[in-house]
């Protein structure tokens, strides 16, 4: 089986945090069963305040990461203040690289988009063109945050009405896109993120039973709308004084 992931974004290095889940989660699909084929497309748009040695023209870097075939290209934006513009340009160079990912690799059996804004976008266009089944997966906050405008969503529902199956992250979420797009009940289905395994080779409880701790543990891209300092506040107004219960935050971020 072949299949092809189309995300918005992806980690540009094995120390490269950001969305690590994606590659996670394709590298485990390589664990799963070693016969599959698994590809990636990754385009990077940049503004021209960014800009710095990059090439004027468009390229494609063709990598081998732990069994993935990534196909990367990297542009410039000339529309930072018209996203609409921007988007046509990163569809653009997207359909450039999934034509030269296929013409290498062939036709993939499913095509598997994370983030509708704007890999399930490009992600349609191209099961479209190429008559590829197609499942895309939302994470994205920004919908009930109000940073997804209308119209995104009328482009969204679009690509929503190109996929086999659209996916989101948790039971309410799945409810609250299907309001948003306006669409019946359980028109997003719900799966839930993966866990890697070495969550649970350890047992849970204190390692140290002189320490009579309880531990809250928190891991996360710690950027503003993970809201750890609400979690911070919340802890100290419930466990102020009581020595025997801490919070562990980890994560890198903003």
């Amino acid at each position: 089986m072949h299949i092809l992931i189309i995300p918005s974004w992806y980690p540009v290095s094995e120390k490269d945090l950001k969305v690590s889940f994606i590659r996670e989660q394709a590298e485990s699909l390589l664990k799963y069963d070693a016969n599959l084929n698994v590809g990636v497309l990754n385009s990077l748009l940049d503004d021209m305040y960014s800009f710095s040695g990059m090439p004027l023209f468009n390229r494609i870097i063709k990598t081998r990461e732990n069994g993935l075939n990534v196909y990367r290209s990297k542009c410039l934006n000339w529309f930072r203040r018209v996203p609409f513009l921007g988007l046509k340009i990163w569809i653009y160079e997207g359909m450039k690289l999934a034509k030269r990912y296929i013409r290498e690799h062939g036709k993939p059996d499913i095509i598997h988009a994370h983030f509708m804004f704007y890999g399930g976008l490009l992600a349609a266009r191209v099961s479209k063109k190429y008559n590829i089944p197609l499942v895309i997966t939302e994470h994205n906050s920004g919908y009930a945050r109000g940073f997804v405008k209308q119209w995104q969503l009328n482009l969204g529902i679009k690509a929503f009405s190109q996929a086999s199956q659209c996916i989101a992250v948790s039971k309410n979420f799945a409810a609250y896109l299907d309001k948003k797009y306006k669409l019946p009940n359980n028109s997003w289905v719900y799966i839930p993120n993966m866990v890697s395994d070495i969550f649970f080779e350890y047992p849970l409880g204190c390692k140290n039973s002189k320490k009579d701790y309880f531990t809250f543990t928190t891991i996360c891209h710690l950027n503003s709308n993970k809201g750890v300092d609400v979690l911070i506040k919340a802890f100290a107004k419930c466990f102020n004084n009581k020595k025997q219960i801490r919070l562990v935050i980890g994560g890198d971020g903003n």
